[in-house]
């Protein structure tokens, strides 16, 4: 736990740090202006500013899902929800939620070439190729808190990099809550087309 003086907790206080990324770089010029961020984690989160965005659309709910929440692949940050909408498509009357998402690009260290790649380039689609989905999951069971999460599915069903606008769209997959429910659910359809009064009988 870090704790400044009692009087900065009661009254609040500013606190400066040099990141270590960005120690090796140069000396700030005269009369540079400096944001004041809300705390420490947006200040950190400030220093990767390539970005990319793209769309991801899921077929169960999104509630517990705000801008703002996490894009992790496998448990590490590299985003965060941007914005989310509920879209009515009149030729088939089905509602559907585009989710906006917005990597932070230079959390992605490639080994080698330019890590503007993972977004910009070939590396995006040839991953989805080669199984990468986005999936809904917890971050947190007491709140309901959802987060859009990343993984390699290799057997996953074939799927590519759609060319939409204003963004491409990411293939998704149900999360396991999606798939129990529908599991269950389809286990009480069964049930209630016993004849149970005929066999009661």
């Amino acid at each position: 736990i870090q704790v400044e003086s009692l009087e900065a907790v009661i009254s609040g206080g500013i606190a400066f740090e040099t990141p270590e990324s960005v120690r090796s770089g140069e000396p700030s010029a005269s009369n540079t202006t400096f944001r004041l961020f809300a705390d420490r984690s947006e200040a950190q989160a400030a220093g990767y500013a390539r970005t990319f965005r793209a769309i991801v659309e899921f077929g169960g709910s999104v509630s517990g899902l705000a801008p703002g929440s996490a894009v992790e692949f496998r448990g590490l940050r590299i985003g965060r929800v941007v914005d989310f909408y509920l879209g009515f498509e009149p030729s088939t009357n089905d509602f559907h939620v585009p989710v906006t998402i917005e990597f932070e690009i230079d959390r992605v260290k490639l080994m080698t070439g330019d890590p503007v790649q993972f977004g910009g380039g070939r590396m995006l689609p040839e991953l989805v190729r080669r199984g990468m989905r986005a999936q809904l999951k917890t971050a947190s069971l007491i709140t309901g808190e959802l987060i859009v999460a990343f993984d390699m599915f290799p057997d996953a069903p074939p799927a590519q990099m759609l060319d939409t606008k204003p963004y491409p769209t990411l293939p998704t997959l149900p999360n396991q809550l999606e798939n129990i429910s529908r599991s269950v659910s389809q286990a009480l359809d069964k049930v209630a087309a016993l004849p149970l009064d005929e066999i009661a009988a």
